[in-house]
């Protein structure tokens, strides 16, 4: 059995009254971290539910804190087979906490990258460490392969944690495992949200235009690879209710991506002209 320690400090733990709400939240983006990072060191994108079976929590609170020991109770050595041996396994614990290290590493240096204004780049080649993230000159990140997919999967529960904590009712979140400690504050609000950019260069997609807000000037855009959020001029609102729902309609656009991602992939569209495929307009 190896074990991992979340702990959560602050005055919503204290007097021994303690927030439900925030209680939640924090245990509830705190899983879903822990699910995709046990997981990807499993070899698998996602966390069958034989092997959640072999994960417990149990829930301690303090005066001025709140403790989470979450441990890996390794009863079925062939769900853990990637693992070299059964001491690897039993240190799942420490992997974890290196990982989320390596996470919160990768997205503070990323961040610093961006506060420069310039472009990261991630690096993952040699044998590194999965909590070793280290500058390679002022803008390639060096990491370990699994931490790239990692840090993808957990952005949304890691941004939600980390916006729990207001520095006063939530002062302080600390994951630990023997000697591997990560602790977030209130400073780490900056390593959340996203920073949109609108790319210059133009595609056409052919797909339907769906969930139309007029004045809002937005909508969805399905098409054949997904759907993607859009936005449009109000200069273009006559040819967007001429094509709304429609199937076959051809969007020229402009690509919008959030420079806090790690993928390359738009998040949406800004439409710019629209016609069918037979008719240009």
């Amino acid at each position: 059995m190896s074990q991992l320690v979340l702990r959560v400090q602050g005055e919503a733990f204290s007097n021994s009254k303690y927030d439900l709400r925030l209680v939640e939240q924090v245990l509830t983006n705190y899983r879903q971290i822990i699910d995709p990072s046990v997981a990807l060191l499993l070899g698998h994108k996602t966390l069958a539910a034989r092997i959640k079976s072999q994960i417990h929590y149990q829930v301690s609170f303090k005066e001025g804190s709140w403790d989470v020991l979450t441990e890996f109770v390794i009863e079925n050595w062939e769900f853990f087979a990637v693992l070299v041996s059964q001491r690897d396994a039993l240190q799942l614990a420490m992997k974890v906490a290196q990982m989320i290290s390596g996470i919160f590493s990768l997205r503070r240096k990323w961040t610093n990258v961006l506060e420069n204004n310039l472009e990261p780049k991630i690096s993952s080649g040699g044998d590194v460490n999965l909590n070793d993230v280290k500058m390679e000159g002022n803008c390639t990140i060096n990491i370990n392969p699994v931490i790239l997919p990692a840090a993808e999967a957990t952005k949304g529960p890691v941004d939600r944690l980390v916006k729990s904590v207001d520095g006063t009712e939530l002062a302080l979140i600390e994951f630990q495992a023997e000697e591997i400690v990560t602790q977030v504050t209130s400073e780490d609000l900056r390593i959340t949200g996203t920073q949109r950019v609108e790319l210059p260069s133009l595609l056409d997609i052919t797909g339907r235009l769906d969930v139309i807000a007029f004045t809002a000037h937005k909508g969805q855009l399905i098409t054949g690879i997904g759907r993607y959020p859009v936005i449009w001029d109000e200069d273009l609102r006559p040819r967007i209710r001429q094509f709304a729902d429609r199937e076959g309609i051809t969007f020229r656009v402009r690509p919008i991506i959030d420079r806090r991602r790690f993928r390359e992939e738009p998040i949406g569209f800004h439409i710019l002209r629209c016609w069918e495929q037979q008719l240009s307009l």
